[in-house]
C-alpha cells in the first residue's frame, strides 16, 4: 500500500522472509508437537481468500512477542542484538504446531547490533488470524489477568482485533530498556502513516492500543511521535 511508500525504514515483506529463512531455514523442518485442543483452537488461516482480505484497517495494536496474550513467544525475552527474527518465526510455528506462512503480526520490530529495524513480516491486506471473540475466550479460559489498559480495550471494543494493524516488539516489555529512538521509529515510520493514510485518529487510546504490555513500554513517549 502506497502509505509504506512514505518510509525507508520498513523492510519489505520479500526480503524478510528471504532473510529468515537465510537464517533459520524452515522449509525443511518437520515441526511436531501433540494435539493440545487449546494450542489447536490457536492455529488459524493464512489463506488469500476474501474471508481473510483486511480492507480497511480499523485501529492498531502494539504488542511486545513475550507477553502476547495470544502467542507468547518467551524467548527472547531481552531482545539482544543479534537477528532474533528467525527465532521468533521457528517458535511461533512450534507454538501453533503449524507452518503458516506469515507471522501474525504485519510489523515486527527487532534490535540488531546497534540499531532497530522494523519488518514488514505478515501483507497489510490481510487479517490477523484471531478474532476478537477467540481472544475473550481464550482469556475467560485461562482466567487470564488483563492490566487496565487491556482491560479497557476489551470493555469498550474500539474495533474488531482482526481488523487492526498489529505492531510487535521483540522481547518482554517488562523488562526490556526502550530508548527514545525505539518510539521515534514505531511512531513517525510505521504507526503515523498509517493513521494518516486510513484517517484514523492519531492519539494513543483512541485506536492506537498497547495491549499486555509492561511497564517498560511507555505509552506517552510512543503518543508524542503519532502526530509528527
Amino acid at each position: 500500500m502506497e502509505f509504506l511508500c512514505e518510509s525507508q525504514e520498513i523492510i519489505d515483506i520479500n526480503t524478510t522472509y528471504q532473510e529468515i529463512l537465510n537464517e533459520n531455514d524452515l522449509t525443511k523442518t518437520l515441526i511436531k508437537t501433540d494435539k493440545d485442543e487449546m494450542v489447536a483452537k490457536l492455529i488459524a488461516s493464512d489463506s488469500q481468500s476474501k474471508v481473510n482480505k483486511l480492507m480497511r484497517p480499523k485501529g492498531i495494536i502494539i504488542t511486545d512477542t513475550a507477553n502476547h496474550i495470544m502467542y507468547p513467544i518467551r524467548h527472547p525475552q531481552i531482545d539482544t542484538s543479534k537477528f532474533d527474527l528467525p527465532d521468533v518465526y521457528r517458535h511461533f510455528q512450534e507454538f501453533t504446531g503449524t507452518k503458516m506462512d506469515f507471522l501474525p503480526w504485519h510489523f515486527t520490530v527487532d534490535f540488531i547490533k546497534s540499531r532497530y529495524y522494523i519488518f514488514n513480516t505478515r501483507p497489510i491486506d490481510m487479517k490477523f488470524p484471531l478474532t476478537t471473540k477467540q481472544w475473550e475466550d481464550h482469556i475467560q479460559k485461562q482466567d487470564f489477568k488483563l492490566n487496565k489498559y487491556t482491560h479497557k480495550f476489551f470493555e469498550r471494543k474500539p474495533f474488531e482485533i482482526e481488523h487492526a494493524i498489529h505492531v510487535a516488539i521483540i522481547g518482554d516489555s517488562s523488562r526490556d530498556i526502550y530508548v527514545k529512538k525505539l518510539y521515534e521509529l514505531i511512531g513517525r515510520n510505521c504507526i503515523g502513516p498509517i493513521l494518516r493514510y486510513f484517517k484514523l485518529p492519531t492519539k494513543m487510546w483512541q485506536k492506537v492500543y498497547a495491549l499486555n504490555m509492561g511497564k517498560k513500554f511507555s505509552s506517552t513517549s510512543m503518543d508524542s511521535y503519532l502526530t509528527r
